[in-house]
C-alpha cells in the first residue's frame, strides 16, 4: 500500500496496509471530512475471547499518555476462585537478621510464607465471610479488627492477621490445547528426567548392597532389598507406560488480603508452587493499576486479577483465544 505523507510528496510502502482494509470501509474519505477525529479520549469496550495484558504494544497510548488497556474482566466466571478466611502468624527470621514473614498453610497443603512488605490490614467489618465457619469469630473484637496482637515478655509482640485463601488448577486457565500440550510435554520431560536420576540412585544402592551382603540375608535386609527392587521396577516402566498416568498439572495457591494503606484488596497467585512468597509482589485489580503477571516460562501466559464480592471471589483473567 502506498501512503502519502502530509508534509511531502514522498511515497512509502506499508507492509501492514493490506491487513487493515481502510479503503473498503471508506476510512480515507471519513478522515478527510473529519480531520480531527482521531479517537483521542474515546473509551472502547470489546467483548471477545480476551487480550494479552502483558503484550508490549498494548501497555501505553502513543506518547505515553496513559494505559492503553484500562481494565479487563472474565465474563464467564470459569476462572473464579472462591476463597475462605484463614489466620496467618508472624514468624521471626534468623536471630539478628531483622527479617521475618507471615506464615499460613495453603489449601494445597504447602506452607505459605507471605511477603512481610505486604500491608496486610483488617478486612472491612461489613464483610461477613461464612465460607469457613471454623474461622468466623462472633465476638465484637474480631469484628472491630482482624489484626490481633498479644503482648508478651518478648521484645516483639506475637501477631496474627486474616487473609483469604483459595486454590486453582493451572490447566483450567489455559486458553487452548496448544498451550496445554506444550506444558504437559515439558512437565513430562522434567518428570522423566527426575525419574532417571532416582533410578540411577537405586541401582547404585542395590549394587553396593549386593557386594556387601554376600551371604544369607536376614529378614530385615531381605525386606530392604526387595523394597529397592520394587521401587526400581516402578521407575523403569518406561515413558510409554508413564504417559498413561494422568498429570494434574500445576496447582496454584491463591491469596487475597486487604491493604491497609491503599484501602483496597490485593491478590497473589503462587505460580512458583513453592509457597515462598517472601519476595513476591501482590497485584491490585487490573483496573486500579494495570498490573499483570506471567504463570511460567513454558506457557508464557500472562494474567491479571479482579476481586469481587467484597474480597470473597478472586478472578484470574487470561487470554481465552
Amino acid at each position: 500500500r502506498t501512503i502519502m505523507s502530509a508534509s511531502s510528496s514522498t511515497t512509502s510502502v506499508s507492509s501492514f496496509g493490506t491487513l487493515v482494509p481502510k479503503d473498503d470501509t471508506n476510512v480515507p474519505a471519513f478522515l478527510k471530512a473529519h480531520p480531527k477525529y482521531n479517537g483521542k479520549n474515546v473509551t472502547i469496550g470489546i467483548l471477545d475471547t480476551g487480550v494479552d495484558t502483558g503484550a508490549i504494544g498494548l501497555q501505553s497510548l502513543p506518547g505515553s499518555e496513559g494505559a492503553k488497556i484500562i481494565d479487563v474482566h472474565d465474563c464467564t466466571g470459569c476462572n473464579d476462585v472462591d476463597v475462605s478466611v484463614a489466620t496467618a502468624k508472624w514468624v521471626d527470621g534468623e536471630e539478628g537478621s531483622g527479617k521475618g514473614w507471615w506464615e499460613v498453610e495453603g489449601l494445597s497443603g504447602r506452607t505459605l510464607k507471605l511477603n512481610p512488605d505486604w500491608n496486610i490490614g483488617a478486612f472491612p467489618a461489613a464483610v461477613h465471610d461464612e465460607k469457613d465457619e471454623s474461622t468466623v469469630e462472633k465476638d465484637e473484637n474480631d469484628k472491630r479488627d482482624s489484626v490481633e496482637e498479644t503482648k508478651g515478655d518478648t521484645e516483639k509482640d506475637s501477631k496474627t492477621v486474616k487473609v483469604r485463601l483459595g486454590i486453582k488448577r493451572a490447566y483450567e486457565l489455559y486458553p487452548s490445547k496448544t498451550v496445554l500440550n506444550r506444558v504437559k510435554s515439558e512437565r513430562s520431560k522434567q518428570f522423566q528426567s527426575a525419574q532417571r536420576v532416582h533410578a540411577a540412585s537405586l541401582r547404585a544402592k542395590l549394587e553396593a548392597f549386593t557386594q556387601k551382603n554376600t551371604g544369607d540375608l536376614t529378614p530385615a535386609l531381605l525386606k530392604q532389598k526387595q523394597d529397592w527392587e520394587y521401587q526400581l521396577e516402578l521407575l523403569e516402566l518406561g515413558e510409554d507406560k508413564m504417559k498413561e498416568w494422568a498429570d494434574p498439572g500445576p496447582l496454584y495457591d491463591c491469596i487475597i488480603y486487604y491493604d491497609e494503606e491503599t484501602n483496597d484488596y490485593r491478590g497473589i497467585v503462587d505460580t512458583s508452587e513453592t509457597g515462598d512468597l517472601t519476595t513476591t509482589p501482590s497485584l491490585a485489580p487490573f483496573g486500579k493499576a494495570q498490573e499483570s503477571g506471567t504463570f511460567g516460562i513454558v506457557d508464557q501466559l500472562n494474567y491479571a486479577l479482579q476481586i469481587y464480592d467484597e474480597g470473597t471471589v478472586l478472578s484470574i483473567v487470561t487470554d481465552a483465544g
